[in-house]
């Protein structure tokens, strides 16, 4: 399994603009899904959507997209897998598991982030059977996989701010990329609660 996190170091006006930014993230997410597919796997395919989830015909990579803020998180496998990512921020959980019927639950913002990431990798990826939680600087991270073994870690950089103008074409000199070691990386123990099972 092979991860890249891309970081869009977008200004703080951006962020706040849902559209602009989803539009981003969007647009940004398949630029660099076709470009790494085509300089790491070797792989020319046309990007395809269905139920906005995208695809490439004819092949035996999986791979699975989120984004959150200013991450874009791109993962790779030999099977099928779910990525989910979301930015810390602080909320109201006490107000969220409540909705949900779970407000007798004492749960840290930590523990909050972990469920809903691992809820949503494990939906994405059709409930794999193995899971990889851990923090990516202010981010949750939660992958649902066949095989919880991870090859590659990649972050990305962006040093031309025209990507952001949405060319089309990503060149060499446009992000410099650099490999994490993803051992250092501190796992997290899946909980056992689902917490957006609603009663």
């Amino acid at each position: 399994m092979d991860i890249y996190f891309i970081n869009l170091n977008l200004e703080q006006s951006i962020l706040k603009d849902k559209i602009l930014l989803n539009k981003i993230h969007h647009n940004l997410s398949r630029l660099f899904l076709k470009h790494i597919l085509e300089k790491t796997y070797n792989i020319k395919s046309e990007i395809l959507e269905k139920n906005k989830k995208p695809y490439i015909l004819n092949n035996q990579l999986f791979f699975n997209i989120s984004h959150s803020e200013n991450i874009i998180g791109i993962v790779f496998d030999k099977y099928e897998v779910g990525l989910d990512i979301e930015y810390k921020r602080k909320r109201n959980i006490i107000g969220l598991l409540k909705h949900y019927g779970l407000e007798k639950e004492k749960l840290t913002h930590e523990e909050f982030y972990q469920l809903w990431t691992v809820y949503e990798a494990e939906y994405k990826s059709g409930n794999q059977n193995k899971l990889i939680s851990f923090n990516y600087k202010n981010y949750m991270c939660s992958i649902s996989c066949k095989y919880d073994i991870v090859d590659n870690f990649f972050e990305i950089m962006i040093t031309n701010p025209k990507l952001y103008n949405l060319d089309k074409n990503i060149d060499k000199t446009d992000y410099n990329i650099c490999s994490l070691d993803f051992s250092n990386v501190k796992l997290l123990k899946k909980l056992g609660l689902k917490i957006f099972s609603k009663k």
